[in-house]
């Protein structure tokens, strides 16, 4: 994801809703809470490859446990 930021220097353009950025940022969700990480350019490509990554075992897992309950459904059918 990528957010401008405000500053805190008075006078600036971002007091006038011109934020600074873009800038790559990752959501990260732990203990029922969102932060949000910036992400230094010289990592963003190796950032965005992991979190592809995790999507797909995510998608493979939830395909998984869908299987999972079908298989459990017809054993409790039987």
């Amino acid at each position: 994801m990528h957010k401008g930021r405000r500053c805190s220097s008075e006078g600036c353009r971002c007091k006038r809703g011109e934020l600074h950025g873009p800038y790559p940022y990752l959501a990260v969700y732990t203990g029922g809470r969102s932060r949000t990480i910036y992400v230094p350019a010289a990592v963003e490509a190796a950032c965005e490859a992991h979190v592809e990554g995790t999507q797909r075992n995510e998608a493979v897992l939830a395909e998984i446990s869908l299987i999972n309950l079908e298989l459990l459904r017809r054993r409790a059918l039987a």
